[in-house]
């Protein structure tokens, strides 16, 4: 038996040399086995990460999207794709595994077979040998699958960004209102004690004093209305690092700040730096690919084999080598090529139909963008300054007893309605940026606001 086992290691051996020579010149341990064995000896056991604390006190848009990025759950879900994916290519790269035959013959018959002593047994080891580029080409289509995950990544990453920024504006539209509110309250109590002298004076009636109580109370139900709503848009906003209740008590960034419109003819010629349309363009290359695979797949492979025999009844020994391929006379992988083929065509109508909705919605936007800085400009330089200056001389004339106190509550609640659209038109100015940036790939500037 250990004769017979040096003679089939004889002709194993010379086998498995071949399987290792047809491996690339740049396979290496790692890549075939998947574990680096000097890393593994070098690694040193990873100490405990720092305990992650949320944004808290005043709190600016760098620091709103920076907690978005590291803890946001949908990114962190989906880090595990692209982990996916590269188990795939690195599967995508193994050669397949070589199969050890054993075969005994003639027994257990009649006659000069009856039981052992005309045994023919065989020991033999075959290795398919892929040919065609298949596996350099099965590698090349897992590796643009993981390009693809990326992308897909980087498109995921532009939409929870964007979503922090928009939440952000609202945070802080909600705060200005706040602030409003609050200038509007002080503004009634003001306008309750001017009505108080008045009738103490004897210059007005007690339906003034009434009509300036109902104001103030008004002033403050808008006021809670208003802390309601910016305590909304403060949960809404820390939600975006997977936090319920936000431990930041308010936002810095200047609403104020309006620039000039950008030139829409510029902004459309970045369309293509859209982390979706890049998707779909990586999705291009990676069915180029898969139909290159297909067309290998359609070809036959070879499979060697060479073994050892032992024949008892003369009691001598033997070699045996073999080769298979199948014949491709009914399947030539035509469907799943047409199936590539066709995954094809849709990607590049799949790219059309993006590219048209994405010019499409960037001129909305910068219709809008546009039609905020507009109406910005008209109340700061004509409505604002008019309205301000018309509620000081009835606020004036009403204590000198030349308005009424009906006057007076009307060019108050023309300023109020001036000043909440100026703070309306602000916010969705700062809105209509934040989705061009979003279309056009690029993730919101946090310095293109500071306080």
């Amino acid at each position: 038996m250990r004769r017979e086992l040096i003679n089939f290691l004889a002709i194993a051996l010379p086998l498995g040399a071949i399987s290792c020579a047809h491996r690339s010149p740049g396979d290496s341990l790692e890549t075939s086995q998947g574990v680096n064995i000097e890393a593994t000896a070098n690694t040193v056991a990873p100490t405990e990460p720092p305990v992650w604390q949320p944004p808290a006190g005043e709190l600016n848009l760098r620091e709103a999207v920076a907690a978005t990025l590291l803890r946001h759950p949908a990114l962190a879900a989906f880090e595990w794709t692209i982990r996916i994916e590269e188990a795939r290519t690195l599967q995508a790269g193994l050669r397949p595994n070589p199969n050890f035959d054993a075969e005994v013959e003639n027994i257990l018959g009649s006659g000069t077979f009856t039981g052992v002593d005309q045994a023919e047994t065989t020991l033999q080891l075959s290795q398919i040998i892929e040919l065609w580029g298949k596996r350099s080409r099965r590698v090349k289509a897992a590796g643009l699958a993981q390009d693809v995950a990326r992308r897909q990544y980087e498109m995921l990453r532009q939409e929870v960004v964007t979503e922090t920024a928009r939440a952000f504006f609202n945070g802080l539209h909600a705060q200005e209102e706040l602030a409003l509110r609050q200038d509007v309250l002080d503004l009634a109590d003001s306008l309750l004690q001017s009505v108080y002298r008045r009738v103490n004076a004897g210059k007005g009636s007690p339906v003034e004093e009434s009509k300036a109580k109902v104001t103030k109370a008004s002033a403050e139900i808008d006021l809670d209305q208003a802390k309601r709503r910016y305590e909304a848009s403060r949960q809404r906003l820390a939600a975006q690092w997977a936090h319920t209740k936000p431990t930041f008590t308010t936002l810095s960034g200047n609403l104020m700040h309006v620039e000039d419109v950008p030139d829409l003819d510029q902004l459309q010629a970045r369309l293509e730096t859209n982390p979706e349309l890049g998707r779909w363009f990586a999705e291009e290359e990676r069915i180029r690919a898969l139909i290159e695979l297909e067309h290998a797949r359609g070809k036959p492979d070879v499979t060697l084999g060479g073994g050892y025999r032992r024949l008892s009844g003369p009691n001598a020994n033997a070699a045996v080598f073999g080769m298979s391929m199948p014949l491709p006379l009914f399947n030539r992988n035509e469907g799943a090529i047409q199936e590539a083929q066709f995954s094809l065509n849709r990607a590049k109508d799949n790219q059309r139909t993006l590219l048209l909705h994405l010019e499409t919605a960037l001129v909305q936007f910068w219709n809008g963008l546009a039609a905020a800085h507009a109406q910005v400009k008209r109340l700061e330089s004509e409505v604002l300054p008019e309205a301000q200056h018309a509620f000081e001389l009835t606020q004036r004339f009403y204590e000198e007893a030349r308005f009424s106190y009906l006057d007076v509550l009307h060019a108050r609640q023309i300023l109020v309605a001036a000043r909440l659209r100026h703070i309306q038109a602000l916010s969705d100015y700062h809105q209509a940026l934040v989705d061009i940036e979003s279309v056009v790939g690029e993730i919101p500037n946090p310095a293109r606001k500071p306080k």
